[in-house]
């Protein structure tokens, strides 16, 4: 079987729900008459399946896909969704991500959460994989990321293991008064196996903002640097690099893990030892073909931000972090250290 087969086969079908959010907010904005729901309700509170709303900007009108939601194909007749490209128009992320510990608690007196040997795993990972996520990113404008070495925690009391993104929005504003956070700062959620959310599953997840941006994720345990099990370095990797290109999840700047990774049919890796150094890329799964310390979701080339069916050239999506004739990373654009 083939590298692309073989990523294919063991990746999830959606890493991101991020596209998905959007477009929900599309379909809010567009008929809130409509598809201005109950938060509980599916789609980001649309009603719309998932599965239509992460694709809605690259369906026709007239798809059979949207036979039965003949309201969704109504609202495309007359407007499309906005498909942000390169260049970015609003400023990349500068500033720290912090991750939070959720505690949930269970009606029946037990407790959910990721352990803490776990969540420090993640924070180890994250700061290494933070410096060529900023130096992929510098492609698309100056960029600073720092990760937090304090874990946030918190107790929350969903209904039925359950929650939906304003609950997640009303936590990271929590965090944020209580620490006194500015739009500099990104909460990064981890959710642990147990916990049923539509759109978080394990490695995968979606970012998002409140009053200042975030990202949530699903993750498994016994974590470990390499991540040879497949089970979280990819949507950290993903979400925190879409993040930093797009800490406003407007409809400005792009997307710009997606056309690399499960989204689009296109699993690609990075792979760097232990100084940081990028040693190769590969479509492999599991992880595999270099004597690697850690992996990191790839990172499209502005000029293959757009394509997903088919996706984009593997020349786009397989390449070293610094890029001939792109900003040099730095203290003033994606200088990452740790807190």
């Amino acid at each position: 079987m083939d590298a692309r087969r073989r990523a294919a086969a063991s990746a999830p079908a959606v890493r991101c729900y991020t596209r998905a959010l959007k477009n929900a907010r599309f379909l809010r904005e567009a008929a809130p008459e409509i598809f201005a729901k109950d938060p509980d309700t599916a789609g980001f509170g649309t009603g719309v399946p998932l599965e239509i709303l992460r694709g809605l900007h690259r369906i026709s009108p007239d798809s059979p896909v949207l036979n039965p939601h003949q309201a969704v194909a109504e609202v495309l007749r007359t407007q499309r969704p906005p498909v942000p490209g390169p260049p970015a128009r609003d400023a990349l992320f500068n500033g720290t991500i912090h991750f939070a510990q959720l505690i949930f608690s269970q009606d029946s007196g037990g407790e959910l959460l990721v352990p803490t040997a776990d969540m420090n795993q993640i924070v180890q990972y994250a700061q290494h994989a933070a410096v060529p996520i900023a130096q992929y990113a510098a492609q698309y404008g100056p960029n600073t990321v720092r990760i937090s070495s304090t874990l946030l925690s918190k107790t929350v009391n969903p209904s039925d293991t359950t929650f939906n993104d304003r609950d997640v929005q009303g936590w990271v504003n929590e965090f944020a008064n209580s620490n006194g956070f500015g739009s500099d700062h990104c909460i990064f959620v981890a959710v642990p196996p147990g916990i049923s959310v539509p759109q978080v599953d394990e490695n995968s997840g979606y970012h998002g903002k409140a009053d200042i941006p975030y990202i949530i994720a699903g993750v498994s345990t016994g974590l470990t640097l390499a991540d040879n099990a497949d089970v979280y370095a990819m949507v950290v990797s993903h979400e925190v690099a879409e993040m930093v290109v797009d800490p406003n999840v407007d409809d400005n700047n792009p997307e710009v893990c997606d056309p690399c990774d499960a989204n689009c049919n296109n699993l690609t890796r990075c792979y760097f030892d232990a100084s940081d150094n990028f040693l190769g890329s590969n479509q492999d799964s599991p992880p595999d073909g270099f004597a690697f310390t850690y992996y990191t979701c790839a990172v499209v080339k502005p000029a293959g931000v757009g394509a997903c069916n088919p996706p984009p050239s593997a020349a786009d999506c397989q390449y070293a972090p610094v890029l001939q004739g792109s900003p040099t990373p730095g203290p003033d654009s994606a200088a990452t250290t740790t807190t």
